[in-house]
């Protein structure tokens, strides 16, 4: 914590104090260097310190800053809280470099979580809404040479979804999910979960890919080619994003206990509110998603009253829960609640259907689909087709 707080004011002397531009301190219209907003806002919600706050909101104003004509810098701020809420098109804002301009939306919502201004919230949401219908891979990430795409336009070779644009993707979609409840969220978290970002580390070294082709090999350990020494952002970003999973596999939602991704384990949850939250775990056991059987034990601290919400997945037609001989079923929210009295040894039995289905490829230019079974993906094996 100190070390932070020396680093942190050490930039806000030069950035606040001194004035120094922080879009002049990095590349892509200043979004690397404003990506600091994150940790800043970060350690405000923890110290409370107002030059913290005072500090992220420069950061903020800095996005508008004009051009310096007496610099060789002559592009303009990125205009990035602007622009989202004057018309929320990633690919119109700043010079859409996906990496940078989602690393500044999670500082804006950690922000947002301490300094609630409703512009935060909204222009998070905006951006997200227009990456997740014109930008996103049927595989749950984007960009295309690290850049978001036109509309609809989802080139499959090569440069598919840059690791760190994965992982800073998923970090802006769980505050998402944390911040409204919405179940959208946790859909978006399941599939770039499995498709995406599992993808991107090797099986057999653990090596990471910057890419992950819808098309094509992917290259471990480096970009296009090779890298020398074998290490790039997305080495770190991967493994990051690997450790998130268990942050948004469960939690509460309004003093409920939800289990929202289907993985086997102990979910220690909560539920009620305050001073009476009460701890309740919650057991899976299963193969999900090789199979869609699943058994949850329900282990509260006494015998009590509450309700479990379960996540039906989008594409999860026929999705049922049975508790003591009882059959629950999803409904239009796709939250689907057990309210019940539960003891020790109560078990729920889900079955989740997991039929294989077509999925239309995003991009306009092509006729393509993929085979898609529950959250995952499906890839052809070209030993198999070489032996047909």
């Amino acid at each position: 914590m100190e070390a932070s707080k020396r680093a942190v004011n050490l930039m806000y002397e030069l950035f606040v104090v001194q004035r120094r531009s922080l879009r002049l301190a990095s590349a892509h219209m200043g979004m690397a260097a404003t990506s600091v907003l994150e940790p800043v806002a970060h350690l405000y919600s923890l110290t409370g310190e107002p030059r913290y706050l005072e500090f992220c909101h420069a950061i903020i104003d800095s996005w508008e800053d004009p051009s310096d004509p007496e610099t060789w810098m002559y592009e303009d701020g990125c205009r990035l809280l602007t622009s989202l809420l004057e018309h929320g098109n990633v690919y119109a804002t700043a010079n859409r470099k996906a990496y940078e301009m989602l690393s500044n939306l999670i500082g804006l919502m950690v922000l947002y979580r301490s300094d609630p201004d409703q512009r935060y919230l909204t222009a998070c949401q905006n951006a997200w809404r227009d990456i997740a219908t014109n930008r996103l891979y049927l595989t749950g990430t984007a960009s295309y040479f690290e850049q978001f795409t036109q509309d609809h336009r989802l080139p499959p070779g090569k440069a598919v979804g840059e690791g760190c644009v994965t992982v800073t993707w998923l970090q802006l979609t769980h505050h998402l999910l944390e911040v409204t409840g919405e179940v959208q969220y946790a859909d978006e978290l399941e599939r770039t979960t499995y498709n995406s970002l599992l993808a991107a580390q090797s099986p057999h070294s653990g090596e990471v890919t910057y890419f992950v082709p819808l098309v094509g090999h992917k290259d471990y350990n480096g970009h296009d080619v090779k890298l020398t020494p074998q290490i790039s952002c997305c080495s770190s970003s991967i493994p990051r994003g690997i450790a998130m999973i268990p942050t948004f596999a469960s939690g509460t939602l309004n003093g409920r206990p939800a289990l929202l991704q289907y993985i086997p384990g102990q979910h220690a949850l909560f539920y009620g509110h305050g001073n009476d939250r009460k701890p309740v775990i919650l057991t899976v056991t299963g193969d999900y998603p090789h199979t869609g059987d699943l058994k949850i034990n329900v282990e509260p601290h006494e015998p009590d009253r509450f309700p479990i919400v379960l996540r039906v997945p989008v594409w999860a037609d026929g999705f049922e829960a049975v508790v003591d001989g009882k059959t629950y079923t999803a409904r239009g929210d796709r939250l689907l609640e057990i309210d019940r009295t539960w003891s020790r040894g109560d078990r729920i039995q889900v079955k989740i259907p997991l039929k294989i289905r077509t999925v239309r490829h995003a991009d306009k230019t092509m006729d393509a689909a993929a085979f898609v079974r529950g959250p995952q993906v499906l890839a052809t094996d070209t030993t198999i087709d070489e032996c047909g």
